[in-house]
């Protein structure tokens, strides 16, 4: 009996510097997550994995936050840990609250710069005890490669319409939904170094520019739009 509970011992020593070594050797993570937080697209995947210089990102969601925005920004921590696995060192980030500064002077400043760089502040008002809190927050992304910068939005309330039937809570579900697409989508469409060329025709009973101001707009991020007249 003693020699066959030393052999078990010996084989659970043996079973456990073998897990040891592969984990050192290769890299691999199972995700049990119900939603599959962790699990990453392999085109997101490709991207990172394809960078061929630094990219960094600031993240203004940090500070006095509700839990909704915490969840949010929670959310945009993990996936940034997930995307650094397969970038390396050509991703690095930070978390930075704009509403801490020396003085109102300075702070006002610093937001100001942060709206003319396409970061939109969103009015939060959240219950602290008996009081109604109003807080200012500017949840979206800076991200800098080479010498070029974008910017991004994390919470989308700034672009929808509220009276059209979504809640303010099912928009922050959206967004919490669209981390990696969101952030991903920042990151190709400032690395990319060659746009294609996409161009609406006209001249023949096409849709009108207003009609199709949306998806020009989304499309120029990533393409070069013009358009042809068939005349």
């Amino acid at each position: 009996m003693r020699q066959k509970n030393i052999l078990q011992f010996l084989i659970g020593i043996a079973l456990l510097i073998g897990f040891n070594f592969l984990a050192q050797t290769y890299f691999f993570r199972w995700d049990f997550t119900e939603e599959q937080r962790y699990t990453i697209t392999p085109a997101t995947k490709k991207i990172l994995r394809e960078l061929d210089d630094q990219v960094t990102i600031k993240v203004y969601l940090e500070g006095d936050l509700d839990a909704n925005f915490k969840r949010l920004q929670k959310t945009i921590r993990e996936t940034l840990d997930e995307f650094k696995i397969h970038a390396g060192s050509k991703l690095k980030y930070k978390f930075i609250d704009p509403s801490i500064a020396k003085d109102a002077k300075a702070r006002t400043a610093f937001q100001q710069e942060l709206l003319k760089k396409g970061i939109k502040q969103t009015n939060l008002h959240y219950k602290e005890g008996s009081k109604t809190v109003e807080k200012v927050i500017f949840p979206g992304i800076l991200l800098y490669y080479k010498n070029f910068e974008t910017s991004a939005l994390m919470f989308k309330a700034v672009d929808q319409r509220l009276d059209k039937g979504t809640s303010p809570e099912q928009i922050l579900n959206q967004s919490v939904e669209n981390v990696e697409y969101n952030l991903i989508s920042a990151i190709r469409q400032l690395t990319q170094k060659e746009r294609k060329n996409i161009a609406f025709l006209e001249g023949h009973g096409e849709l009108a520019d207003i009609e199709t101001y949306d998806l020009a707009t989304s499309l120029a991020q990533f393409y070069q739009v013009g358009k042809v007249n068939l005349k």
